[in-house]
């Protein structure tokens, strides 16, 4: 049983949790218009002046749209992030593998891809909004952060009384050990962000996600090579209250 001080740390942990989210999401969403603003600005300015700006001087606006750009991005992730509790939570039925095999290839897009997917689960009634988020941004990393011409993923299925559990293999370059503890850090990338067209938001998205409905998400490499991200999704939803 639970002693009362620490029903009391809890209780104070929870409260904080909440007035963090509150205000991540009124400062996100209150940042939006302002930045929004400054790419406005810079591109009046640039059309001033079109025709008169030195090279160096054309890099440095084409250097701050890509900024400012990338901080809307930024901006959004946060706002997304604050929402985790807040939006898509109605339930409906998901089935796993058709889902997957949907997603992998809207993900590759144009690119050669190899999925196979070994298991069966039935279809599941859950969060499907947010279940379908975590397998996008899974799947995404698995093929996204893959230079070879032909990405493979490896998916396996297998469920039990209580939960799901998704296993996602590729045959990208895997993660250094040293990134392994911070990769569902916000912001973070293992690359330098100058190098990706990403803002390192996705996986601590899936994390919160997964950590709301009670499940668990962990990252590795395959001694084969490549990276490996198993997910367990329980059964049973938390309420929407």
């Amino acid at each position: 049983m639970m002693q009362p001080h620490a029903e009391d740390c809890q209780e104070r942990l929870q409260k904080i949790n909440a007035e963090f989210e509150e205000f991540s999401y009124i400062v996100s969403h209150d940042l939006k218009a302002p930045v929004r603003a400054i790419t406005n600005l810079a591109s009046w300015i640039e059309e001033d002046l079109e025709g008169t700006l030195p090279e160096d001087s054309q890099e440095n606006f084409r250097l701050l749209k890509n900024r400012v750009g990338r901080l809307e991005k930024m901006i959004q992730a946060l706002l997304e992030f604050s929402r985790v509790a807040r939006l898509q939570l109605e339930t409906g039925a998901v089935d796993v593998k058709s889902k997957i095999e949907k997603l992998a290839h809207e993900v590759a897009e144009n690119r050669e891809l190899k999925l196979t997917i070994s298991g069966k689960i039935a279809p599941l009634e859950t969060y499907a909004e947010k279940l379908t988020f975590v397998l996008g941004e899974l799947l995404r990393n698995a093929i996204f952060f893959n230079s070879k011409t032909q990405p493979e993923i490896k998916v396996e299925l297998q469920e039990n009384a209580e939960a799901l559990q998704i296993t996602i293999a590729d045959n990208g370059p895997g993660f250094p050990e040293t990134s392994l503890p911070k990769l569902f850090t916000m912001f973070y990338t293992v690359l330098p962000k100058d190098q990706l067209e990403t803002t390192g938001a996705g996986l601590a998205i899936v994390n919160k996600i997964v950590n709301f409905v009670g499940g668990k998400i962990t990252a590795g490499n395959h001694p084969e090579g490549g990276a490996v991200f198993t997910l367990t999704w329980p059964k049973k939803m938390p309420s929407a209250n």
